[in-house]
């Protein structure tokens, strides 16, 4: 994440944001059947939140320690470090 944006402000949840927040949603919903999802690149925590409480299982992975990441890792190194399998990326 590059510093000094606030994940949480109006600024950075613009309406396009949150559009592809739904469609996030809506992809996950449509494939059947999905239990556990990995989040790339979790930012601001909205879509794996929600996604939690609609009953998944969910891990995300970024590059930025600042994300909260479950998994602390570049993704183009993700195979050699994730060993778990996951329904949705």
């Amino acid at each position: 994440m590059k510093e000094g944006i606030n994940l949480h402000s109006i600024e950075y949840l613009k309406k396009e944001r949150w559009f592809s927040y739904w469609y996030q949603f809506f992809e996950v919903t449509q494939c059947h059947p999905v239990k556990r999802v990995l989040e790339i690149g979790p930012g601001n925590q909205i879509v794996s939140s929600i996604l939690r409480h609609m009953g998944y299982q969910v891990k995300t992975a970024d590059y930025d320690e600042a994300a909260q990441p479950d998994y602390l890792i570049d993704v183009r190194k993700l195979s050699s470090v994730v060993h778990e399998t996951f329904d949705v990326i």
